[in-house]
């Protein structure tokens, strides 16, 4: 596995966050996680930061998209994992099984958090058209 060096951003920097060795420190200097967020929706962030920078794409108003993608996404992890937990059909008192109450919540995190992903262009789906329209784009510069 690749190490990264740590960089702490200066003290007068509002957010008490670090950035990875390699990327880009002028451009996305303040392209950081908001505070607000767990630690696994963090490196979520980051991972989506590096992919985005990685294709090209990455535009510094894409940090509310890339938050919420990484809030949503981390959300559902986390509720999926209650219910794996606690099995998807629990009994009541009575025997009767029913759907695990958090299966709507899961299912309406996964949703938002493909929202984000197909606005930011990290679906498959989404990176294919951007693909197309770069190639239409560039065929038509001909």
């Amino acid at each position: 596995m690749e190490q990264h060096k740590v960089i702490p951003l200066k003290k007068n920097d509002k957010i008490s966050e670090t950035l990875e060795a390699g990327e880009d420190t002028t451009e996305f200097r303040n392209f950081v996680a908001p505070d607000d967020i767990s630690e696994s929706a963090r490196k979520t962030f980051y991972s989506v930061k590096r992919f985005l920078n990685k294709m090209g794409t990455l535009n510094s108003a894409d940090i509310y998209l890339v938050a919420g993608f990484a809030r949503y996404s981390d959300m559902a992890n986390e509720i999926n994992n209650i219910i794996s937990e606690e099995g998807y059909s629990p009994s009541d008192n009575n025997g009767k099984l029913s759907a695990h109450p958090l299966l709507k919540e899961a299912r309406a995190a996964d949703t938002l958090a493909m929202k984000y992903a197909d606005k930011l262009g990290i679906t498959p789906e989404a990176r294919t058209a951007i693909m197309a329209e770069s190639n239409k784009s560039g065929k038509d510069k001909t």
